[in-house]
């Protein structure tokens, strides 16, 4: 708790923890100093709770193993369809030079698209 105060620039204390888990000030210092060893823990739900107010990995506030900081999410499908599959490894086909090329297009669309557009508002 020490340690993610100093990286989170406020104090971080059992009275904090306890409100995020729903669980009593002596219980969440049971469980810090371990006094009925593995079977004083946290419910998975509050655990999470305790781990995303932390800002830590759930396995590493768990276990201690591992890395501590969370893996970042990412909004990204779980599954490829398998025409995004056939998209990606054409992409992947296209050389780099190319696909600069491409990007830099886009660029410039986009950017004649955007003066097109505010030259027509600013006519209103």
């Amino acid at each position: 708790m020490t340690r993610r105060s100093e990286m989170l620039g406020q104090e971080v204390t059992r009275n904090d923890i306890a409100r995020v888990a729903a669980r009593s000030v002596q219980n969440i210092g049971m469980i810090i100093n371990n006094a009925k060893g593995t079977d004083q823990k946290l419910g998975t739900k509050a655990h999470a709770a305790v781990a995303d107010y932390l800002k830590v990995s759930s396995e590493w506030l768990l276990t201690g193993e591992g890395p501590m900081e969370p893996r970042p999410s990412v909004n990204a499908p779980t599954e490829l369809t398998p025409s995004a599959v056939e998209i990606a490894v054409l992409f992947d086909m296209i050389p780099l030079s190319d696909k600069i090329r491409r990007a830099q297009a886009f660029n410039a669309a986009t950017t004649a698209i955007m003066q097109v557009l505010q030259s027509a508002d600013a006519k209103k």
